[in-house]
Parts: C-alpha cells; sequence; structure tokens
C-alpha cells in the first residue's frame, strides 16, 4: 500500500508539471489519392478486448487502415493487428488463452513445452517466479508483477519480426504510447523491440514493474495520453477512427483500491488532452464497460466484453459506412495477414507461420528455452488425508548449461521430501541425480480383509537420463532403493516369514521409462492419448537377484479421450503389469501390485487408481491388469460429470485372467467444477469387494 501511494504521488506530480512534451521523431505516414485513415484505440486493461470487434466492423464496413496507435492494451490489440491477426484469430486467442495465469507470474509449465512441464502446469495453486531484478534501485517503482509471462506471450506472438524494426514498416504502420517514468513525459515508440515497446506501453505503475529501454525507465502510457488521437494526428492522419473504454463508476467503485484510485487521478489530471483528443477524433465510438475492471480476465467477462464491444460498435455502423461511401473506393483494402509477407533480415531460425497451421496453432509451439526460478505451491484437501500441502523450489544453477535444482517437500499424513539437480548435456537429453525420502503409514486390504498396517520409510536415490519432447518422454535410469518398515502387521498367505517389529528391504533398479500423452489436459481431458512403458531390472548386487537372473517387472498404460460432441466424450483405459518370477520366489514388499487410493503412485510408483476403489488394496498375485472406461460430459462451463467402471483382474497365469475368482469390479459417479485452485470433486463409489457406497469430497491438485 506504502509502494502504491508514492507512485500515485509521482504520477500526479508528473501530471501537475504538464511535462508531456514530444521529443521523438515521429515518422509520417504515407500519403495516398485519398485521405490517410488512423485508429486510436485506448487503453483499459482487461476492457480492451472490446477494441477486437471494432477492428472488425472497420473492415467489414471496406475502409482502409493505414495506421493504427495504441495505449497500454490498446497498444496490444493494435500491434497484433499490424502484424497481421485477423480480428477473427485475436478472438480465438483471446479465448484460447489462461489470461489469468498469463497476467500473473505464475510460470505457465505448459509453454516449456515438454511432457513434464504440462504436468507441472496441473499441479500447482500459487507459481511464483524469483526474479531480483524487479526492483528498480534507481527509480524505487517496482511493481507487484513482473509480467514474465505477459513478454514471454508477446514474443510468440512476434516471433516472425526482426527483433528491431521500423514500426512503420509493419504491414500496417503502427506506434504505442508510454511515459518516462522520472520525468513523466509522453513517449511514442516508432522503432525498436516490438514486445518490448508493447510491454512498456502497458506497464501500470505498482501493478507491473517498469520497463527500462536504452537507460531510460517507462511505464504505462496511459499516464499521459490514454486515448492518443494528438499522436496519430501528428503523424499525417487526415481520419482518425477513436474506440474509446467508457466507464460510468459511482464514487465508491471510485476508490475500492490503490490502483483504481491511481487510474482515476491520471483520468483526472489528463482529462482537458482526453477531451480535446475526443472532439478531434472524426468518428468516436464509446464502448460502455462499466462493472468491468483492468483485471477482468476471466473467461465469462472477457466474453461479454467482446459482445459489448460488438453492440456498441454496431451503433456506430451508419457512421462507418459513411466514411467508406464518401472515400469512393475503386477497390476493396488489402488485408495483409500472418504468413502472407517475410522481412528479408529476419534469420532462418526466426521463421514464418507453417502454411499447414493456423496463427493460434503456431503460436502455441513457441518458446524461447529459457528456466526460470520459481517457488511452487499446492494444496489439497479430502476426507480421507484432510489437508495436505506440497511445496517446490526450482533453482536455476546456470541458465548456460540449463541446471536446475528442485526442492520438494510434500507435508500431511503422507510426508514426502525429495531433491533432484539436472543439466542439459546433447540437444535436449537431460543428466540428473535426485535424492527422496518418504514416510507413509501403509493401510491396505484384500477384498474385505485388512492384509497390511505399518510404517513406512523409504529412501532413495536415482542416477537418470532423460530425453523429452512436447508429448514424449524417455527416461533410463539407476535407482537404488531401501524400505524399513516398523510396527508391521500382514497377511501370512502375502508374506509368511515377515518379522512384527521391523524389517529391511533394499535394491537396486536398472529401469526405462517411456511416455507419449497428447491428452489436452491431466484432469479433464477432451482429446487425445496417453502410452506409458515402464521396464524394470531388480537387483540386490547390480547384477543378480537372490543369487539368481534379475527380476523383471513390465507395465503398460493406455489411456484415450474420445471426443463425440463439444461436451462429451469417452475415455477408455487400460493398465497391466507383470512380475516375471519363478513361483517359489520371493518379490520385495515393495514391488507388489497395489491397486486403489485416490491418485496414480500414492505410495508406491506401481500403484494404479481403479474406479469405486478408494481403499487401497494389495494384490498378492504377480499380474495385475485394469480396464474401465468413463464418461465425461461438460454440463456448464468448467463442470463436469464423471462415470467410470473398472474391472480388476488379479492372476498368477494369465489363462485364468478371466476366471470369476480373478475379477474385481468398481464403479463410481462425480461432480467436477474445475477452477484455478484446482479441481473440486463429490464422488459416490461402490465395489464388489465392500458391496457398500460410500463418498469423496476432494479440492485441489492431485498429489
Amino acid at each position: 500500500m506504502k509502494n502504491s501511494l508514492v507512485t500515485i504521488c509521482l504520477v500526479l506530480l508528473f501530471c501537475s508539471n504538464n511535462l508531456f512534451a514530444q521529443n521523438d521523431q515521429l515518422y509520417t505516414i504515407s500519403k495516398k489519392d485519398r485521405p490517410t485513415v488512423a485508429v486510436v484505440l485506448a487503453g483499459g486493461g482487461a476492457k480492451g478486448v472490446a477494441h477486437v470487434p471494432a477492428l472488425k466492423a472497420i473492415e467489414d464496413a471496406g475502409l482502409p487502415v493505414d495506421l493504427v496507435v495504441g495505449t497500454s492494451i490498446g497498444s496490444i490489440v493494435g500491434a497484433m493487428y499490424c502484424t497481421g491477426y485477423s480480428p477473427d484469430t485475436m478472438r480465438q486467442i483471446i479465448r484460447s488463452k489462461d489470461w489469468i495465469k498469463l497476467i500473473t507470474d505464475n510460470p505457465d509449465y505448459s509453454i516449456q513445452k515438454t511432457l513434464s512441464g504440462k504436468k507441472d502446469d496441473e499441479s500447482y495453486l500459487l507459481r511464483y517466479i524469483i526474479d531480483m531484478s524487479r526492483r528498480l534501485s534507481s527509480t524505487g517503482m517496482g511493481g507487484i508483477l513482473g509480467g514474465t509471462n505477459v513478454m514471454q506471450f508477446f514474443k510468440e506472438l512476434t516471433r516472425f519480426l526482426p527483433d528491431t524494426l521500423d514500426f512503420g514498416d509493419m504491414p500496417i504502420p503502427f506506434a504505442c504510447v508510454g511515459t518516462e517514468a522520472i520525468h513523466g513525459s509522453k513517449k511514442v515508440f516508432t522503432r525498436g523491440n516490438l514486445p518490448t515497446c508493447m510491454r512498456a506501453s502497458m506497464a501500470i505503475p505498482t501493478a507491473f514493474t517498469p520497463v527500462t529501454i536504452d537507460s531510460v525507465v517507462y511505464v504505462d502510457g496511459g499516464v499521459c495520453d490514454n486515448f492518443p488521437v494528438d499522436v496519430a494526428r501528428a503523424m499525417g492522419a487526415d481520419i482518425i477512427i477513436g474506440v474509446d473504454l467508457k466507464v460510468s463508476q459511482t464514487n465508491e467503485q471510485l476508490t475500492n483500491s490503490a490502483i483504481d484510485m491511481l487510474l482515476n487521478c491520471v483520468d483526472f489530471y489528463s482529462r482537458d488532452q482526453y477531451l480535446k483528443n475526443i472532439k478531434d477524433a472524426d468518428i468516436y465510438i464509446p464502448i460502455d464497460v462499466t462493472g468491468y475492471s483492468a483485471a477482468s480476465f476471466g473467461p465469462t467477462a472477457l466474453d461479454t466484453l467482446l459482445q459489448r464491444g460488438d453492440y456498441y460498435v454496431s451503433l456506430k455502423k451508419p457512421s462507418l459506412d459513411s466514411l467508406a461511401k464518401a472515400l469512393d473506393l475503386q477497390e476493396p483494402p488489402t488485408r495483409v495477414r500472418v504468413g502472407d509477407y517475410n522481412f528479408a533480415n529476419v534469420n532462418a531460425e526466426g521463421g514464418s507461420w507453417n502454411n499447414n497451421e493456423t496463427p493460434t496453432e503456431s503460436l502455441s509451439k513457441v518458446n524461447d528455452g529459457s528456466l526460470n526460478s520459481s517457488i511452487n505451491i499446492g494444496f489439497r484437501f479430502d476426507n480421507s488425508e484432510f489437508a495436505s500441502l506440497k511445496a517446490r523450489l526450482n533453482f536455476v544453477l546456470s541458465q548456460k548449461h540449463a541446471t536446475l535444482l528442485r526442492l520438494q517437500a510434500r507435508l500431511g499424513e503422507r510426508f514426502d521430501m525429495s531433491g533432484d539437480i539436472s543439466m542439459k548435456t546433447i540437444g535436449k537429453q537431460r543428466l540428473g541425480l535426485s535424492q527422496k525420502y518418504r514416510n507413509h503409514d501403509l493401510k491396505y486390504l484384500y477384498g474385505k480383509k485388512k492384509v497390511l498396517d505399518c510404517e513406512m520409510r523409504q529412501y532413495g536415490t536415482n542416477l537418470y537420463l532423460s530425453q523429452e519432447w512436447r508429448s514424449i518422454q524417455c527416461i533410463f535410469g539407476l535407482s537404488y532403493n531401501i524400505y524399513n518398515y516398523r510396527e508391521i502387521l500382514i497377511d501370512t498367505q502375502f508374506h509368511e516369514y515377515l518379522p512384527k517389529s521391523k524389517y529391511q528391504e533394499k535394491h537396486f533398479s536398472y529401469y526405462f521409462s517411456g511416455e507419449i500423452n497428447s491428452l489436452n489436459s491431466q484432469n479433464f481431458p477432451t482429446k487425445g492419448h496417453q502410452l506409458v512403458l515402464n521396464i524394470d531390472l531388480i537387483t540386490d548386487n547390480l547384477a543378480t537377484y537372490k543369487d539368481k537372473t534379475m527380476l523383471p517387472i513390465v507395465s503398460f498404460k493406455w489411456v484415450a479421450a474420445l471426443p463425440f460432441s463439444k461436451r462429451f466424450n469417452l475415455q477408455p483405459h487400460l493398465f497391466v503389469r507383470a512380475i516375471f518370477k519363478e513361483e517359489s520366489a520371493d518379490k520385495p514388499l515393495a514391488l507388489f501390485n497395489f491397486a486403489g487410493g485416490f491418485m496414480n503412485e500414492m505410495d508406491f510408483r506401481q500403484q494404479q487408481v481403479m474406479a469405486g476403489l478408494y481403499d487401497k488394496s494389495m494384490v498378492r498375485e504377480d499380474g495385475m491388469g485394469i480396464a474401465g472406461l468413463t464418461a465425461q460430459y461438460e454440463i456448464f462451463r468448467n463442470q463436469f460429470i464423471k462415470v467410470s467402471g473398472d474391472v480388476l483382474s488379479h492372476t498368477n497365469n494369465i489363462q485364468y485372467a478371466f476366471n470369476k475368482e480373478s475379477l474385481n469390479w468398481g464403479t463410481e459417479a462425480s461432480y467436477n467444477y474445475k477452477t484455478p485452485i484446482g479441481p473440486i470433486s463429490l464422488k459416490v463409489y461402490w465395489n464388489d469387494m465392500s458391496k457398500k457406497f460410500k463418498y469423496f469430497i476432494s479440492g485441489g491438485y492431485y498429489f
């Protein structure tokens, strides 16, 4: 609050000094054989998505656009349009992006375009990038948000442009407005790095950190000129179409936050210039965005703002049509789109859109490959473990070698702690070493009978080499695990000679893990497939197991999401695991087959969930398979109904896999609400072992 008030005072000082002199070398747009037309887009945060319908209406009227000038969000929409994004494509992008994640500093792991990154993206509630450069010691004007994700997004949007260019050379000439943070004077950006200039134009004081360009610190252009009609006029525009974002606020709304107070103070002190700009616009299009703020980035709010834009722009259609008629164009204006052009000095890696892809598809594949240090926190609750907390620290030791240290802990009924250090070797391969510790209370059934009740402490060391792509992950490794069991209660049919007080197991494992995963969501997929293959060779001395050949274990998993409509899909799934050992040989307790619980790998790596089986089950037999089908229907936005049925087969001989004695089954139905903090679920389930209906309530991501 203190920083916000300081910034407000500085802004008021800028405004009272009236330091809005133009010292920029503005280019003048080329004259035509007709009057030149400019479009001016006002600032306003999330409300600025309403600019997109205005651009669509201008195109539909057949009007040429010779220049676009924008401030703040107006600079973003304007830059996209001048780069070649159509209004329809911009609507698609607006509706497809997670804007809350984009605007905040939550690291978007999905843009890393690796399988583990996509999974991490649905694992944590709070994610905060550690960036020591946020506080500008030279100005003292920091910001709550560093804008890392926003800047990455701007780079994605403009990846086919040179690093530095004259904005007058873009398909449609462009300019955007910023404010010098020290003197408060107006800066019109007409040349430079386009993403950086866009970011500077939207650097709302106290909300976003300022941007330094050529040793000059800049903040949001709305501080000095939120509706820059004067800039367009100075650049030679004969006719100006101005799109403004109007809000009718009560006194209570005007002062409901420090940011609102700041923006309203800015509007008050620049009101004279603003009113002049309204009068100077040849066609003034005010869009009423009352009820929405600069931070209204929720999906429903954005949809409503687009609809508001459609409506209020339609009221100006006669004016736009009259202008088009007055210009008397002999031919319709040429609209240059993304992919229709190349700049001569764009390097080969900069690239243009693949002709077989839409801009939104290509946009989703871009990432600069950099790593970020971050703090990640997850929280969940349920009626089984009550509350659990997960925290992970990612610390980049070397950006050059992509060396990453990860420290992670899980607090709750199950306590986990791990550390991992890895570095890039050749290509995208990573070489890593990890340590982990687990302390779990194991309670497992076999049918209705409790067969295992003990405390387990696991110590593990893992050396691995991994290779990742967008949807593929391959890992080769060697692990060494020690399991200490205490206060053991176990049925003798599972482990006849296991002592009751203390017991220790330890073994090495050579392993391979491969996964192909194109599911578009881990929790609520609507399309895609997942294939997982795990192969382990267990040994107690790196060569043999109990003086015999190594003990092989193989597991396979397949999941598919088959869409039948936009809201409904079926998800068939299959899991098979087999331990290939001699009939008389013992196997470590930690390598038994386990089924049930509310998530995979809950206590052991091989543990697999099963519909209707939330009481965890220990399987005596060496072979286990789970097959089933889930029907998923989205009843309302982000609200899902799921119905699942699974069959469990457990046997030592595959020819008996479908005998009645080898089969169990379960079913469940659930209501799920997808929220920013993770899914909230209410499930009712039943299985043929307990023969009772039970319920499960949970909230938060699974971990």
